[in-house]
């Protein structure tokens, strides 16, 4: 295949924008995709479709967010100090036409090992609009000082990050499927059956993920190429 000269590579990495009234139609993800239990030893799982198709790959241990360049810190008793800084994070292993994620420190025995991935619609998964300014801003307003350097669980009682989790998935979240009642019903996904999902789960995990999902989508529609790995 002849590689694409300059022109070509501009026309596809044109910014895309649509100057209709109606909102662009949201992405699909697969969500808590599950691709192994870690047993304490075990660094590597493989990942569930070829690399090439791994659309903004998100990783989570434990229905949590692991970033790639992530770090495992100690703090003295006052959180002023850094007593212990290793390496907590994860790195994509290319093997042909497969991959699989690779922990800096294995999981611990029992820990769910899961995958988000752009364009998948396995399981619980979720059509999820991309980030505009307007609702960045509205977020931005209500995220509270200091929160990098929050620890998850404390962040979970915030009503700030409640509140703005909440706003989040309500705003963010065009569809889903996998939704379902106790009888296997599946759900309607409106304003007032979101807001009852949230209310029976954890609205600060999924808001959070919808958050960066729609972050990714975002960057895609931005930049003209999607976040996956080259073949």
């Amino acid at each position: 295949m002849r590689a694409p000269d300059d022109t070509q590579l501009e026309r596809e990495n044109a910014v895309k924008i649509s100057l209709d009234s109606g909102r662009p139609e949201g992405e699909w993800t697969s969500w808590n995709e599950a691709i192994g239990t870690g047993d304490g030893a075990r660094a590597s799982f493989p990942l569930p479709c070829p690399p090439v198709e791994a659309r903004g790959l998100s990783v989570t241990r434990d229905f949590a967010t692991v970033e790639p360049d992530g770090r495992l810190r100690e703090f003295t008793a006052d959180g002023k100090t850094i007593i212990n800084d290793e390496p907590d994070g994860w790195k994509l292993v290319l093997a042909g036409d497969s991959a699989s994620v690779e922990f800096d420190r294995p999981p611990r025995f029992g820990a769910r090992v899961a995958v988000a991935i752009l364009g998948r619609e396995i399981g619980d998964a979720f059509q999820i609009y991309a980030m505009d300014s307007t609702l960045s801003k509205k977020l931005d307003e209500k995220m509270p000082k200091g929160l990098k350097t929050r620890k998850r669980e404390e962040l979970a009682v915030l009503p700030e990050v409640q509140e703005m989790c909440r706003l989040a998935f309500i705003e963010l979240v065009q569809d889903w499927k996998g939704i379902t009642d106790e009888k296997g019903n599946p759900l309607p996904c409106d304003e007032k059956m979101k807001g009852r999902f949230l209310d029976r789960t954890d609205v600060v995990s999924f808001g959070l993920f919808v958050m960066e999902r729609a972050r990714t989508i975002q960057r895609e529609r931005l930049s003209g190429f999607e976040t996956s790995i080259p073949n």
